[in-house]
């Protein structure tokens, strides 16, 4: 073997050796990504098998309700200052079903339970139509009939944080519209059981208290 077969080959060694380090790296950086991957996918078909949609159905047709219907009707039959407005999960499904398009859920369905309300519903923004359930508690700030959202682990990690932002704030939007179009009335406390939450109301002679 002369000496310019001695130099070839002694370049081809040493750039088989120069691309066998990156290539090494590319192949364990491959690994890590599909066992993170796994990692992943494990964890949030853990997170949707904890989900329960068994209550999730809308073979039904949903009650026309409006908040301000029930309360002038609840305030003109008891004819006192104080009253009360009782609400099942049915009537409550509808209320959530807001015609808005502003709102990020479509077919919601609630469920009231002794403590908080679980809705289900579509993701309007998203083209498969995923189910989503989330937790809110009700409350009352201002004189207002107030939902909070309450993320589990697991929701925190399915539904976008703006999604759950976003529902709570246009439920509340429509609630004090509700109350402002009403006039001179405003939540004392909420009081829950399970399938249905009960708004203790006061009728108020300023109005400035329900607006705020």
């Amino acid at each position: 073997m002369n000496d310019l077969e001695k130099n070839f080959f002694s370049e081809v060694d040493q750039k088989r050796h120069s691309t066998k380090v990156p290539w090494i790296g590319l192949f364990v950086f491959l690994i890590v990504i599909f066992i993170l991957s796994v990692i992943a996918l494990v964890k949030i078909r853990g997170a949707f098998s904890d989900l329960n949609f068994d209550l999730w159905n809308f073979d039904y047709q949903l009650p026309k309700i409006t908040l301000s219907e029930k309360i002038l009707s609840a305030s003109k039959v008891d004819n006192q200052n104080s009253f009360s407005i009782p609400i099942n999960s049915t009537e409550l499904s509808a209320y959530f079903n807001l015609a808005d398009d502003n709102f990020p859920l479509k077919n919601t369905y609630a469920k009231i339970k002794s403590d908080t309300v679980v809705v289900y519903g579509q993701l309007k923004n998203n083209h498969l139509g995923l189910p989503i359930s989330m937790i809110l508690t009700a409350g009352v700030e201002n004189g207002l009939l107030v939902f909070s959202s309450r993320p589990t682990e697991m929701e925190t990690i399915i539904i976008p944080e703006e999604t759950r932002l976003k529902t709570a704030e246009e439920i509340n939007k429509r609630i004090k519209f509700d109350l402002n179009l009403c006039q001179g009335f405003k939540v004392l406390s909420a009081d829950q059981v399970d399938d249905q939450i009960t708004i203790n109301m006061k009728k108020v002679s300023d109005e400035s208290t329900i607006n705020n």
